[in-house]
């Protein structure tokens, strides 16, 4: 992924474990695994109402371009 300039270096302090877990049916066969349970505890939710939809559809006019996500494939769904 570093090399797909997708992720970067980081020299800062790990905050959770990162562990490989063995994957057999993935090319690299490993999968990337955290724990996040302390990030998590310490996120403070913020309510948002959504725009109602017809709103919506007329931000989308004139729009050249509109894509979906499939969330089965994650973020490996764009290069």
């Amino acid at each position: 992924m570093e090399a797909m300039d997708v992720i970067k270096p980081c020299d800062d302090i790990a905050r959770q474990s990162i562990v490989m877990a063995p994957k057999p049916d993935a090319p690299s066969s490993y999968r990337f695994c955290m724990d996040a349970t302390e990030v998590n505890a310490a996120i403070v939710p913020e309510p948002f109402n959504p725009a109602p939809i017809p709103t919506l559809i007329q931000e989308l006019a004139g729009c050249a371009f509109l894509s979906r996500l499939d969330l089965a494939s994650a973020y490996w769904q764009f290069r």
